[in-house]
């Protein structure tokens, strides 16, 4: 499990704002100034992630609760590798929650905020492509039962 969460498309939205800002530290500084004038623009940033994972638990509980005809989806050999993409799934986006409200936090409270809009954006990816996985692996199940 923790090699699929250490090599995984979700790391790569995570990482992907710290190596923007690395290069070019002054990116995020139109975004410093919306957040900074209104509080409904870092509570939205907030909201995504938020909504993401609920949506993730949705389309979860479908995944890995088959009923009827779709039962023999729990002997299919790839299972427990679509159960652990799934759990993966919800904490990454738990983990991007934390990530955004902690970056809209250090934003509000003028604490590096360049870094601090990275944090929120990277947030907001990781969510993003951990809600793309669970809609990948939505269709692979629908391939696989022919529906």
């Amino acid at each position: 499990m923790t090699r699929a969460a250490l090599i995984s498309p979700e790391i790569v939205g995570a990482l992907l704002p710290f190596i923007a800002y690395l290069y070019a530290p002054t990116i995020g500084d139109v975004l410093v100034k919306s957040m900074k004038e209104s509080l409904g623009f870092g509570l939205g940033a907030v909201a995504l992630p938020l909504a993401m994972l609920g949506f993730n638990y949705k389309e979860s509980l479908e995944l890995l609760s088959p009923a009827g005809a779709r039962k023999v989806l729990l002997e299919w050999p790839g299972y427990s590798m679509l159960k652990t993409r799934v759990v993966l799934a919800l904490l990454w986006c738990v983990v991007s929650l934390l990530a955004c409200l902690i970056g809209v936090w250090l934003v509000a409270i003028d604490w590096i905020p360049g870094l601090a809009v990275a944090v929120v954006i990277s947030g907001v990816l990781a969510a993003c492509t951990a809600t793309a996985t669970i809609c990948l692996a939505r269709f692979r199940v629908r391939e696989i039962l022919g529906e």
